[in-house]
Order: structure tokens, then C-alpha cells, then sequence
């Protein structure tokens, strides 16, 4: 079975089409972790007019991050606001108008920053590797792109902010798939029937 999501606590922001065109990334951003593929989104933003990129999480690679986008002359449009916990990261994911999990190796099993955003409404772009596509189905909840993609992993995140309607939809099919796949309390049933079957 897999790890659940509070949808008591991550709950559904506005509509995706009326926020910031604001691309989000939550997690590690770490020398070692440079499988979690957070430069390629670096790069993507490039392609991106118009957006802005905010990486939520700490480590010793947020500088290389940030150097990276200033050497790409995006220097104004990339944000670094550390770790962040409780309200204030459901805060961050429910106001951004996309979340990104650029990964490019099968080390990424599962992608449980994906589930809370879609527990958010958020619409998600995921890479088409490891656990990702277990949880996102692409089209219908989310998008996927081929890993180390910039190109692709732009041109996903552009239609997500050029198409609100395509963007609401997608935000709406990740939240009934979040409370009906995800969610704790029905997982926790599961789990109760599975180990009384025991």
C-alpha cells in the first residue's frame, strides 16, 4: 500500500487558473540529491515566460540553484524560501499555480509532495520515472515528461498557465484521486482489512 496524505489539513486552494503563475518545487535540494532534478527545472524556467519559480526546501545545493538561474538571467524570477512546515507549506501549495517533481532517476519511489498538492487542487507536472506515474496519470491528473526534459518539462508548465481550463481540470481530477486513492482515513481501512485478513 502506499504512504497517505491529512486532506484534513491539505485542503483545496482557488481555482488554479485565478492564481500567480508561480511553478513550485518542495523538497530536498541537495549536492547528493541532485537526482531530485531541480536544476533541469532551473532551466525549464527559461521557456516559461511570464513565471516564476519558488523552491521550498533546504540544503547545500540552494545557492548552486540560485547561481545556476543567475546565470541564466533569471536571477528575478527564482526564490529560495527554505524548509517550510505546517500552514505555512500548505499555504505554499495552495497558492502555487503549478508543482513541479522534476526527478530523473527511478530513485524517486513515490512523490508524496505530488499527492498533497493534488490534495490542494494543485495541478502537478511529475517526470515519467520511478514512482511518479504510479501516482500521476498523465492527462488525467497531472502531467508527465520524459526525465532531463527542460524542454518538455517547459512546454508542460506553459500549458498549464496558458490553458486555466485545461489547469482546473486537472486540479479537480488530482483532488478526487488524492481523498479517494490517498487519503488516510480510507487507506487506514485498508490497511485494518488487510491485517485481519491476516
Amino acid at each position: 500500500m502506499s504512504p497517505g496524505v491529512d486532506t484534513g489539513r491539505f485542503t483545496p486552494g482557488p481555482p488554479p487558473s485565478t492564481r500567480p503563475p508561480t511553478l513550485l518545487y518542495v523538497g530536498r535540494i541537495d549536492r547528493s540529491s541532485a537526482w531530485k532534478g531541480v536544476d533541469v527545472l532551473v532551466r525549464s524556467l527559461a521557456e516559461v515566460p511570464g513565471a516564476r519559480l519558488r523552491l521550498v526546501g533546504g540544503g547545500d545545493a540552494v545557492a548552486d540553484q540560485l547561481a545556476l538561474a543567475a546565470s541564466l538571467g533569471l536571477a528575478d524570477r527564482v526564490t529560495a524560501s527554505g524548509e517550510l512546515t505546517g500552514s505555512a507549506l500548505v499555504r505554499a501549495v495552495r497558492e502555487a499555480a503549478v508543482l513541479v517533481l522534476p526527478s530523473v532517476t527511478e530513485a524517486e519511489s513515490f512523490g508524496m509532495v505530488l499527492v498533497e498538492a493534488m490534495a490542494c487542487g494543485t495541478p502537478v507536472v511529475g517526470s515519467r520515472v520511478g514512482g511518479i506515474p504510479y501516482v500521476v496519470e498523465d492527462g488525467r491528473t497531472g502531467l508527465l515528461v520524459p526525465p532531463g526534459d527542460p524542454g518538455a518539462l517547459a512546454g508542460a508548465c506553459r500549458r498549464l498557465l496558458q490553458d486555466g481550463a485545461l489547469a482546473d481540470r486537472l486540479g479537480e481530477a488530482g483532488l478526487r484521486t488524492a481523498r479517494e486513492r490517498f487519503a488516510w482515513d480510507g487507506l487506514l481501512a485498508r490497511y485494518v482489512d488487510l491485517f485481519r485478513s491476516l
